[in-house]
């Protein structure tokens, strides 16, 4: 009798403390709080859809429900309320449970503002389920605003196609696009613009983040990109701006076009596995922190145009040699892979960019704990002197002795 009763006391506190809510029938999402069927029409401030399209400030979802279209959409408000957690409402702005492109028709601007919630468990808009990928097009404007999460998901993707998206938020400990789960891919394509201001991280996805264009702008307090497979960049403008790491992944991160410009006290980019750049031109000044421009289990530099300004060296790999195959103008060979250690660091002392927008570059490895550096290398001109320091270099390093040259040309 004591056990049935504890247990009915147990299953009681359990159901107060936690309630999901649930779509009604025939409801493919809830935007700003009212349930959408396919072919509805939503007002701008209205608690009520209608099949009747209004003459502006609107949003329709489409009579198969798999395009949402905003024009010129406005909320401001607490949302739906998809579940409570001991007692605490979890809201969204937009909900979704199904796959869904949204559409932000030509010449509207819309937004989606948390009003009245205290940013606790608040997501803007909500990917609820796996399969519920999430694709944003059109020409339009979009801003997502004051919630804990602006864009999340729980499995599913998200790609930015087209339109200008703005996610901002004063929330403490803050994401702009935060994918978890078993897979949350992320994507940014040519011709869109996504704009981040957040207190912690930008992005965080449990998946690959690929950025192949468009311009992406990112102000946060800790991290830009926190991709936990692979980062990709091969189009595109990245800006980041920051108090912590600039690019981070815990698998491989290459970069072989686009621009990439970073600022913070962070690692700038730090990849848990290979390091690659082959294109674009990457700029990272992380002077006031106390990291590497570049970090990775290894990193291969191919090409690329890069401007790197670190308080310590500007590659390190761990595990791996560096890999630097770009070749001097004058003809020069560069030295690469020196070293007995796990750890090691090139330092870049003199680079520039020829008119085939490659690298050029004069570099030796740097070890911390090396003897201090000897006079700059004379290098107007002939290369004869260049190579007898690179000769002389690779003699020393044989021995067992580093050497630390200073190798600058005038641009």
């Amino acid at each position: 009798m004591k056990r049935t009763l504890i247990a009915a006391v147990i299953t009681l506190i359990l159901a107060l403390g936690f309630c999901a809510a649930g779509l009604a029938e025939g409801e493919i999402l809830w935007l700003g709080g009212v349930g959408m069927k396919a072919g509805d029409y939503l007002a701008s401030g209205a608690n009520a859809t209608t099949t009747t399209r209004p003459d502006d400030n609107y949003a329709h979802l489409s009579s198969d429900g798999k395009t949402l279209a905003l024009h010129n959409y406005s909320y401001a408000g607490s949302g739906y309320q998809y579940n409570v957690v001991y007692g605490r409402p979890y809201l969204s702005l937009l909900f979704i449970r199904h796959p869904l492109t949204l559409q932000l028709d030509e010449n509207t601007s819309n937004s989606l503002v948390f009003s009245g919630a205290d940013g606790i468990n608040t997501k803007g808009i909500y990917l609820d389920d796996s399969a519920a990928d999430l694709t944003i097009t059109g020409s339009g404007s979009l801003n997502v605003k004051n919630g804990l999460y602006l864009i999340a998901a729980n499995g599913s993707d998200v790609s930015i196609n087209g339109g200008s998206v703005t996610l901002e938020t004063t929330v403490p400990s803050s994401f702009g696009i935060w994918l978890v789960g078993s897979d949350g891919d992320f994507a940014l394509g040519e011709g869109a613009l996504l704009k981040i201001n957040t207190r912690t991280y930008g992005i965080l996805t449990t998946g690959s983040t690929d950025i192949n264009g468009g311009t992406l702008s990112i102000e946060s307090g800790s991290t830009g990109i926190d991709a936990r497979s692979d980062l990709t960049i091969s189009g595109g403008a990245v800006t980041v701006k920051n108090g912590g790491t600039g690019l981070q992944t815990d698998g491989n991160a290459t970069i072989s076009g686009g621009t990439v410009d970073i600022t913070g006290k962070g690692y700038g980019l730090s990849a848990g596995g290979l390091a690659a750049i082959s294109g674009g031109t990457i700029k990272i000044d992380n002077s006031a922190g106390t990291q590497h421009a570049i970090a990775g289990y290894g990193v291969d530099i191919t090409g690329g145009v890069l401007d790197l300004t670190s308080r310590l060296s500007a590659v390190r790999s761990i595990n791996k040699p560096i890999t630097c195959t770009l070749a001097m103008p004058d003809g020069a060979a560069i030295l690469s892979d020196i070293g007995a250690t796990s750890y090691y660091y090139l330092d870049f002392t003199a680079s520039y960019e020829n008119s085939d927008h490659t690298l050029r570059t004069i570099h030796l490895p740097y070890v911390p704990a090396a003897p201090s550096a000897p006079a700059d290398v004379p290098t107007t001109g002939d290369s004869t002197p260049l190579a007898a320091w690179f000769a002389l270099a690779a003699l020393s390093a044989a021995c067992g002795v580093w050497l630390i040259i200073s190798c600058k040309r005038a641009l």
